[in-house]
């Protein structure tokens, strides 16, 4: 009896372990399930605020360059519509009136049309694909577009100017002071017109990122600046003296017209402006065919950004080149202590340079500090 009720007690206890057995597994299976989900959201979260990192990934150069291209192509259409018209009202009213002025006027304006549409079709060329020959692209037809426009207003100046002589040396001929009055109003009024249209805002970057980059360092975003179109826009300010100077004269022919000799020198006034306005854009397409460093990226402020990323310790072969006025290309090599973590070393530049600067591109080599030179001639600093 004692032994039946030994082996029920037994049985009960032996139960009870495997109820309570079996409840514990229950409850780690549910506890490694719960575990599991929390880590997946916790992973898709940091992979939500940590997105995969590509190369191009924080660069804005490229949706920036053709809002840029855009906004250029649709200014220029609309100019030279504007500018066909008054240069056809122009050539009427010069051969009425017989100025040489309004001549220059006129002719200018032809440039200027001349200029549009090689900036249009500049602009055409920039935006086709990159070649095996040509790896960066068309961008530097725009440059090219640019200098065959201020080469070209050179010439034209320099063909007035000699028009202009001859009529100080042979002063026979007339002038219809009222119809060159007229012409001028409307010269001036056009190219305020086609000056407002041309002008470029330099609002240089997007909406979205424009309110953290202008927190973090607004003032080494350089403005967007098309080549094409700061060229067109030189073009129709020398116009803009031009005009002005033609109304001055016309005035003073209209009161006295024995004051004739105002019309040619009204030329020669034009010439010191057009060499003026066309200087400083002659100064910036030469940087970029040199490969020159643009406004906006000064070398020892880009040198210092990438420095300030922890565990960088020098910097050198550091250049920086213009493709145009507004698309700069950076190349380096970093020297550091820790290779092992180089790539997220190459991730924190990366990210420093493009919240900071708008770069086209940048190309990064990461180096150990063991295998730098201090006589290797390409690791020198460049001169000032």
């Amino acid at each position: 009896m004692a032994t039946e009720k030994g082996l029920e007690r037994a049985c009960l206890v032996s139960e009870r372990d495997t109820k309570k057995y079996s409840l514990a597994l229950d409850r780690i299976s549910w506890l490694q399930k719960n575990s599991n989900e929390e880590r997946q959201q916790q992973e898709a979260g940091a992979a939500g605020a940590n997105p995969a990192y590509h190369c191009h990934s924080y660069s804005q150069a490229y949706e920036n360059r053709e809002r840029e291209q855009h906004q250029a192509r649709r200014k220029l259409c609309v100019a030279s519509v504007i500018g066909t018209f008054f240069m056809i009202a122009e050539i009427t009213g010069e051969y009425i009136a017989g100025s040489l002025a309004v001549v220059s006027d006129a002719a200018h304006i032809l440039v200027d049309l001349t200029s549009f549409l090689i900036s249009l079709f500049s602009l055409w060329l920039t935006s086709k694909p990159p070649t095996k020959q040509l790896t960066f692209g068309w961008h530097r037809a725009e440059i090219l577009g640019a200098l065959m426009s201020m080469i070209i207003v050179w010439m034209v100046t320099g063909v007035l100017t000699y028009l202009a002589c001859m009529r100080l040396l042979h002063p026979d001929y007339d002038i219809d002071a009222t119809v060159m009055l007229i012409t001028s109003v409307c010269a001036v009024l056009t190219n305020i017109l086609l000056s407002l249209i041309l002008h470029q805002t330099g609002h240089g970057h997007s909406h979205e990122a424009g309110a953290r980059e202008q927190a973090s360092l607004p003032q080494e975003k350089p403005a967007l600046s098309n080549a094409s179109l700061r060229a067109a826009f030189v073009h129709t300010i020398g116009d803009l003296f031009q005009s002005v100077s033609v109304l001055i004269s016309a005035l003073i022919i209209f009161f006295k017209p024995q004051y004739k000799i105002a019309d040619p020198i009204c030329t020669f006034v034009f010439s010191v402006f057009v060499l003026a306005t066309t200087i400083t854009i002659l100064r910036d397409i030469l940087t970029v065919l040199m490969e020159g460093t643009s406004k906006g990226f000064a070398y020892d402020a880009v040198k210092a950004r990438i420095l300030a990323v922890e565990k960088v310790e020098s910097v050198h072969n550091l250049h920086l080149w213009s493709l145009t006025m507004n698309q700069t290309a950076l190349s380096a090599h970093i020297a550091t202590a820790d290779t092992a973590d180089s790539q997220k070393i190459l991730r924190d530049v990366t990210q420093a340079l493009f919240e900071h600067y708008s770069f086209h591109s940048i190309t990064i080599q990461i180096e150990s500090r063991e295998d730098q030179k201090a006589d290797c001639v390409f690791c020198q600093e460049p001169g000032d």
